[in-house]
């Protein structure tokens, strides 16, 4: 089967298309010579700016609701689907960039579950949107009222109820099939007209497909370098006899690993020889970390089981990075 008719058959392409309001910070004239003066610097290095919906009136308004609402959309999106469009700007291969369109696995298609819990986080969004757009003018006169900014209120600077309501808004988000070498069937040109076309898609279809297994390999690979990052610096706090608060492992850090993992394992397209050295190279860095040997309260609660999970993850970094050297040797060149 080719690359092309497997991609058809095993996932569709979506897209995430937003728009959100301007940052409401603005900047201060002058501040950056001020600030520099005062700290005998090159005013190059400084900035000055002030926030124009500082607490409590970020909270009130909704806005900070909004924010988080309109992210977990952005995050969810991105958390179940491959990169599968690429900025031309941005070059091929290792420097292509995600841009645009990206691929959900059919499966999670079929059993309903990408499309409801997308929709349900619109919903949210929606009423988030709404909560705000609804008090947002008695907030921006609360400001005004209580001078918190000084002489640079200004109430032109802030978005309107109506702008609100148009903003911070993802249009919905609608799964559709991959083209596939079917689609040219009946198609009436020479037969050789049609075999170039073919080869195109097919060749298309590849660089796209490796092009966003490269970027989640990349992102595993991200996750795992900062599990030896942490473990690497309560290694080195305990060895400090100044030490002072124990530094952090991170909640998320053992998850992200899983579902970066387990998402590169989805989108390996077993079909192929590319495929199959994917899932070893899945196989190998899962075998070098044993993740559901550990939590990070055991990383939390014991120095030498850190130490003994920084080696595993040392191991398992090495053998990622490797892998995608070896894999994408040449891509996009």
């Amino acid at each position: 089967m080719s690359i092309l008719n497997q991609l058809a058959s095993t996932a569709m392409s979506v897209q995430l298309s937003g728009t959100c309001t301007k940052t409401l910070t603005r900047k201060i004239g002058g501040a950056s010579q001020v600030l520099a003066t005062e700290y005998h610097g090159d005013e190059k290095a400084f900035s000055g700016r002030v926030n124009m919906l500082p607490e409590p009136y970020l909270t009130r308004s909704g806005m900070k609701s909004l924010k988080a609402a309109y992210n977990a959309v952005r995050t969810a999106f991105y958390k179940h689907t491959m990169p599968y469009g690429m900025d031309a700007a941005g070059g091929a291969g290792a420097d292509a960039k995600a841009k645009g369109e990206r691929l959900v696995l059919v499966k999670h298609i079929a059993d309903g579950s990408f499309v409801a819990s997308m929709d349900a986080l619109l919903a949210d969004l929606e009423v988030a949107r709404n909560a705000c757009a609804g008090v947002w003018d008695l907030i921006i006169t609360d400001i005004e009222a209580s001078h918190v900014l000084g002489v640079h209120f200004d109430r032109d600077f802030f978005p309107t109820a109506q702008d609100i309501k148009k903003s911070w808004y993802y249009a919905p988000i609608n799964p559709t099939p991959l083209p596939n070498t079917t689609a040219l069937d009946g198609a009436y040109m020479p037969r050789d007209v049609l075999e170039s076309i073919e080869e195109r898609m097919e060749e298309q279809a590849l660089g796209r497909l490796r092009f966003g297994q490269q970027q989640l390999a990349l992102e595993a690979a991200g996750y795992i370098q900062t599990l030896v990052q942490n473990t690497a610096r309560i290694s080195a706090w305990a060895d400090d006899p100044n030490r002072g608060k124990r530094p952090p492992v991170g909640s998320n850090v053992v998850s992200n690993i899983k579902e970066a993992i387990g998402k590169l394992r989805s989108f390996a397209m077993p079909e192929s020889s590319m495929g199959l050295a994917l899932i070893d190279l899945v196989d190998q860095v899962e075998g070098d970390l044993n993740l559901d040997s550990f939590t990070p309260e055991d990383l939390k609660n014991s120095v030498v089981y850190s130490e003994l999970v920084h080696s595993r993850a040392t191991k398992a970094s090495d053998t990622l990075t490797n892998g995608i050297d070896n894999l994408f040797a040449g891509f996009g060149d």
